[in-house]
Order: C-alpha cells, then structure tokens, then sequence
C-alpha cells in the first residue's frame, strides 16, 4: 500500500535533486541518437502550463516535473512508449492534467523503448532498482510486451490509449480486477453498440468497408474483425480493406479503395447505402485526407473520435472513445493507485460510457449525409458548416445558433454535457432510435435475481437504482461474465444453441438469442436487456423440466 502520510513538497525545494533515467547497455540507431525529442514526444500546451519538460540524456527520454506544491510525498511514474504517435499525445497530455487537477506530487519519466523487446526487459530491470511506484503502459504494444514480463516485476502498470484486454484476452472478464499488478482501461466500445448507431444512420445499410493496418494486431482482433463478423450477421457486406506497410498506406488506399467501390456497387449501385469505417490504426486515420478523396460521396466515419476535427481533412461522424476520454480515467486510476485508495488489481476494466460522438456537418454537408437529430443531441465533439468547433467536451463554443442538416427540427439550446464515468463491466443498449417509456416506481432494496434451475445457479443484479432523487427502473444489466454464463446455460436448455458456456459473447450466443427472441414473437434484436431475462425466465418455467446444461 502506498504511503499517504503527508508532508508539504514543492519542486523548488528539490532544485539539487539531479535523477538520470537510462537504459543499460542500450544501443541507439544512428537516425534515432541524431534526432529531436520533439519527433516523437509532443505535450499540449495546456499541460506544459503545470509541468516542465526537461529532456533526458538521449532522444528517446524525457522528465517533467510539476510547477505546483503538493501535500504528500513526490512518487515516481514512468510512461513506456513502443514508438511515436499523436494519440500517445494527446493521452499523455491530459493524464498529465488530471494529475495536476488532483495535485498528485510526482517526477514523471518518459521512454520510448521502439518496440523491442530487449529493451523492454532493460526497462523493468532499472525501473525495479530505481523504486519506480507506476507505470502508465501507453497503446496496445506496450501492454502486451509488459504482460509478457509479468512474472519479473510488481510495479503496478495501468494501461492508456490500448485496445479491449477481453477482446485480446489479456484479463478473463469485465467483472473483476486482475487479480495483480496490472489495471486496464479500453478505447473500445461495443461492437453491438456500434452497430446500433450505424443502423441509426443507415438503416438499410448493405456495405461496409474497413480500413486497417494489418500489423496493428490489436485493431484488428478488438476492432476491425468483430465489426466484420457483426455486419455479416445483419446480412451487410463487409470489405476489409487491409495495409501491408504503414508508410505506403496513402498510396495502398489510393489503391484499394476504389476497387472496393466497385464492389459495393454490385449491390447498391448509388452508394447510398454504404460506408467507410476507420478502425484506431494511426497508419490509417493519419491519411483522412486520402480516404475523403478514395471515398467519394460514401460517408467516412471512424472508431476514433479525433479523427474528427476542424475543417475539411476529417471522418464525418465518429462512434468510439477519444484518447483523451480514456486517457482520463487511466490517470484516475493511476491517482488512485498512487495515493493507496485501491491496488491495480482490484481496479475493473475502465470504459467510457456513453461513447464519445463526434459529428462534422461541413462534411456531412459536402457529400450530402443528414445527420440524425439522435447523434446531434448526443454528441461530445460538434464542428459545423464553416469546419470549426461549435461544441467541445459537450460544452458549446459559441452562441450562434447555426441550423445544421439533421433529420429533426433543430433546438436552439445545446445539448447538457455527457458526463465521463469510468465503468465496468461494459453495459449494452437499447436500439437509441426507441423511445423508452416512463421508469416505473420500484424499490432498490429488492434486486433482480435471474437463476438458472438445473444447476441452482442464481445472479442479483440492480435494477432499481435512486436517480435523481427517485427510484426508477433500468432498462439494460451490466454485461457481466456471470451473467453471460447463465443465459448460456438457459438458452441451451431451452433447445437455442447458445455454444460452448463460456461467458463471452459471440456470435453463436448472439444468434441463440436473436433465435429465442423470434419464438419469443418479439423484435429479434440479439441485445441483452432485462426484458430479455425475463422471457428467459418465463420460457424456462413453462418448459417445467429443468436438465442439465449441454
């Protein structure tokens, strides 16, 4: 546990405390020894306002330490980068301000180890002699090279700007912590949820093409192959369209992306019923401003909301998680961790919720698109006809009322900023173009219980929480491992094959649900809600024969 005792720290009175972070044994490249910090380290301004950069005895370090006092004892955090990147930017940007908001008294190391291995190992070695209280492993590389020395160290690690630790089986559920010293957050939303909003804008959506760096591994097994499978499941094509090399993706996609159009025409000769999706692969939205030339009058949106920005070098609509989003609670966890108030192991997978929406109507506009009213209330990041900002962090920036195509008369107040929480385990929607009924009057003292009979098994969840003052029904449980497991266990007893009782989704467990739905006469939407228990529920008391889970 860490030590919280207090006493008062300024930096200026460690003015003489010299601290040199290196490497051992370690050999630069020519190129990489001759070069800048600044090619691969970038901090925003708002940060450097509160921390000052120092750089370290070579290109691939750097320290920053605090311009404010802070009531407690300085820790030592150490970031880990596999190589440059601008979202590695704007993450370590506002983990930088989070700690400052919160006063965490820290000197912060920086490294880039490029990727190797080797380097990896030098870096545990010297961060365990050098009592290094945290470290922040940045992007998806970073986090599996540390998990594959896991048995070598036990400095917490938070992982920042990484894909889902499910999805890449790095942590079995969303239902608990690690169990040791690592604590995960992810940049993903659920695939479902995703295509919920899709369908929103598409509703008869036929194509889909999906771009992405096959050597991002990460994008592809989190973001651009179950996207994939989803849109095959709804009968919508998918083309992946994939880089081989990262530093020829502009002159790839020159080249893939109209063949793909050729392809989609087949089936939607006018291209108005497909899209573009951009999956977190740098290589790839780095190229924005070839893919709106490749694309034509087909809609770009994206999984990452900074690709959506100012003018007309932008996706048009994006559905994810910002890396600022999720780099906001990676530095709460790691403030958390730091000043002792939870271990890393404890700590859930952190996700943001709702996800972050990004609209750009000078695109939208430029190809055509109208923007559902739905994405326009919803959204955290707006950029209007002219290309510049109209709301920001859900925050307006301006008081012009500007009129913007969506398809609902427009309100002339903004909408109330949509609240970052960090939340686990991820929890499915309701179709957003539904509208919801009234919440009943209930009583939260009596959870929801759902059992499966054969094997006794049962689950209490919440669904009645206080909101406002008042006790009001959710609609949605949390999408638990647990819970997984006993839906799986009743829908194979009820003759719906749900597949092997594992406690994850996919699509067989999907296809099992949608298939009870459907005998059930309702909507076979395949989303887990607790109307959706119910029937369960219901269905196993009528079938009055409770056998073993096959």
């Amino acid at each position: 546990m860490v030590n919280t005792a207090g006493y008062a720290w300024s930096w200026h009175k460690w003015q003489i405390l010299i601290f040199i972070f290196i490497f051992p044994n370690l050999s630069l490249p020519v190129a990489m020894a001759q070069a800048s910090l600044s090619e691969w380290f970038r901090v925003h301004e708002n940060a450097l306002r509160h921390w000052e950069l120092a750089p370290g005895e070579h290109p691939l370090q750097a320290s920053l330490r605090p311009r404010y006092s802070a009531p407690e004892p300085v820790r030592k955090v150490l970031f880990v980068y596999p190589y440059a990147s601008s979202a590695y930017d704007i993450a370590i940007s506002r983990a930088l301000e989070i700690f400052a908001e919160k006063r965490i008294a820290a000197i912060i190391y920086v490294v880039n180890f490029q990727n190797q291995p080797s380097r990896v190992r030098a870096l545990i070695e010297k961060a365990q002699r050098d009592q290094i209280d945290l470290i922040f492993a940045m992007g998806s590389d970073s986090v599996t090279l540390l998990i594959g020395q896991a048995s070598k160290f036990d400095i917490p690690v938070v992982s920042i700007c990484a894909k889902d630790p499910v999805l890449l089986g790095q942590i079995k559920d969303y239902e608990q912590g690690s169990g040791n010293n690592f604590a995960f957050t992810s940049l993903n939303t659920p695939i479902d949820l995703q295509m919920t909003y899709l369908l929103e804008l598409k509703p008869a959506l036929r194509n889909i093409g999906i771009l992405v760096d096959r050597r991002n591994i990460s994008a592809v097994q989190t973001q651009a192959e179950p996207l994939a499978t989803a849109a095959y499941e709804r009968n919508i094509q998918p083309f992946m369209i994939t880089i081989d090399q990262s530093d020829k993706a502009a002159l790839e996609l020159a080249e893939k992306m109209p063949a793909a159009l050729m392809k989609m025409q087949e089936n939607d000769p006018d291209l108005t019923q497909s899209l573009w999706w951009i999956t977190g692969s740098t290589s790839v939205f780095r190229e924005i401003e070839t893919i709106n030339r490749m694309a034509g009058k087909v809609p770009v949106l994206a999984a990452v909301p900074d690709v959506v920005k100012e003018g007309d070098h932008s996706a048009v609509l994006s559905i994810g998680v910002s890396f600022e989003s999720n780099a906001q609670l990676a530095a709460i966890y790691g403030a958390a961790i730091l000043r002792g108030q939870s271990t890393a192991g404890e700590l859930k997978v952190g996700v943001v919720s709702p996800p972050d929406i990004a609209v750009n109507f000078r695109r939208a506009h430029a190809i055509g698109l109208k923007i559902p009213f739905l994405f326009f209330e919803a959204a955290t990041y707006i950029y209007g006809y002219d290309g510049l900002a109209v709301r920001v962090k859900g925050v307006a920036q301006t008081t012009e009322v500007r009129t913007v195509a969506v398809e609902r008369p427009m309100v002339t107040s903004i909408a109330p900023k949509l609240e970052l929480e960090a939340v686990s385990p991820a929890k499915e929607s309701s179709p957003p173009s539904v509208a919801l009924a009234p919440k009943a009057i209930c009583d939260p003292s009596h959870p929801y219980l759902f059992s499966h009979p054969a094997s006794k098994a049962r689950l209490e969840l919440n669904r009645c929480v206080i909101k406002a003052g008042a006790p009001i029904l959710l609609d949605d449980p949390p999408l638990t491992h647990s819970l997984v497991l006993l839906i799986q266990k009743n829908l194979n007893d009820l003759g719906f094959k749900a597949g092997r009782v594992d406690g994850r989704i996919g699509p067989v467990t999907r296809r099992a649900i949608r298939s009870f739905q459907s005998a059930q006469g309702r909507a076979a939407t395949g989303i887990i809600n607790f109307a959706l228990l119910e029937q369960i529920q219901q269905a196993m008391i009528k079938e009055k024969r409770p056998s073993a889970t096959r």
